[in-house]
């Protein structure tokens, strides 16, 4: 019994083992279906592929948030060159 234990752990396709996880990491479980499931027994290694993935939707957000910022501060940009534009044309009407 002992035996046939030990060879489903050893020829399973999930090999957890404690020093190989890292103390920040955290575990989550994850339904795929036939198709996905497919696609993720073809990648390396794919729990740090599924890291980088939200890695990357963080970075998106990041780079979202940081254009937005700029869009607006171009419109501010513009607003002042149009009142500096006005004020100097108006100035150069007068002489």
């Amino acid at each position: 019994m002992l035996l046939i234990a030990l060879a489903r752990f050893l020829f399973s396709d999930i090999h957890i083992y404690k020093s190989d996880l890292v103390k920040n990491m955290r575990q989550k479980l994850i339904t795929l279906d036939d198709e996905t499931a497919k696609m993720a027994q073809k990648k390396t290694n794919f729990s740090e592929w599924v890291r980088n993935q939200l890695r990357s939707e963080r970075t998106k957000s990041e780079v979202r948030d940081v254009i937005a910022q700029l869009e607006k501060d171009i419109i501010i940009a513009e607003e002042r060159a149009d009142y500096w534009y006005e004020l100097y044309f108006e100035q150069k009407v007068k002489k």
